[in-house]
């Protein structure tokens, strides 16, 4: 690990890393690393026959929207898409359009929600 930059304060050393790192920290989001037990630890919450719904902000669909022709990826979809091809239960959902989508529909929360969607017009509408 070296330091370079406050705003980069412990970048790992191989240059594709470090370029992923530093963009990602350049646009004020902290990068993450993958969970590598993310499929057993689905397996294991689905024991029993339970099934797990993934949700995230914004959502996505796999329908086709004039914004979004051939539907709107998801880290909640693509969460679903990880579990069932790499061998998980196939007891796995995700929810469309995401919580804000549920927000949108005057759906009952638990709490309060302030919509957060960011900079983009990332979320996947209905039309």
């Amino acid at each position: 690990m070296t330091t370079l930059h406050p705003l980069l304060p412990s970048l790992p050393s191989p240059p594709p890393q470090f370029l992923r790192t530093a963009m990602y920290r350049f646009n004020g989001v902290d990068p993450i690393e993958p969970n590598l037990e993310f499929v057993q630890q689905v397996v294991k919450v689905t024991e029993g026959g339970k099934g797990v719904i993934f949700a995230c902000e914004a959502g996505g669909t796999l329908r086709p929207s004039i914004n979004f022709p051939a539907g709107k990826a998801s880290r909640s979809l693509q969460a679903v898409y990880k579990a069932l091809v790499e061998g998980g239960p196939s007891r796995v959902k995700h929810l469309d359009r995401g919580v804000y989508g549920w927000f949108q529909a005057g759906l009952p929360f638990d709490g309060s929600y302030v919509p957060d969607i960011g900079r983009l017009p990332s979320a996947a509408d209905n039309k």
